[in-house]
C-alpha cells in the first residue's frame, strides 16, 4: 500500500516503511528488549533489531491515545552493536534523534 499521508509529505519519516514500532514512553517498549544480548556476533539478531524502531523517544505524551506517531517526541532507530564494557552484542536504539517534519506554514 501507498505511505499514509503524513509519510508521503514528510521525507525523514520514509525509514518507517517495513519496520516495526517499539512504544517506547508509552508503553515501556524499548530495543533492548527485542533480541537477547549474546557474547557472539548473530547475523539473524542483527537483522531483527535493525528492523525496529522507537516512538515515541524522547517524551511521554499529555495523552498517550491521541499521540500522532509523527516522530514530534522524538524517534530513534534499533542498531545492534557491540559493547564493550559488558563484552556483548546487544539491540539499542540510536543515539540519533529523529524528529518529524515541522507542521506547514499558515497560508498568508
Amino acid at each position: 500500500p501507498p505511505p499514509s499521508a503524513p509519510l508521503a509529505e514528510c521525507p525523514e519519516l520514509q525509514f518507517k516503511l517495513g519496520m516495526t514500532q517499539l512504544n517506547g514512553t508509552i508503553g515501556e517498549q524499548w530495543c533492548f528488549s527485542v533480541v537477547p544480548r549474546s557474547t557472539t556476533f548473530r547475523q539473524e539478531d542483527e537483522d531483527i533489531c535493525n528492523k525496529h524502531f522507537v516512538e515515541p523517544s524522547d517524551g511521554t505524551p499529555d495523552d498517550p491515545d491521541a499521540y500522532p506517531n509523527d516522530c514530534s517526541l522524538g524517534c530513534r532507530k534499533c542498531v545492534y552493536t557491540y559493547v564493550g564494557n559488558i563484552n556483548k552484542f546487544v539491540c539499542r536504539s540510536s543515539p540519533t534523534k529523529i524528529v518529524g517534519c515541522p507542521a506547514p506554514s499558515p497560508p498568508p
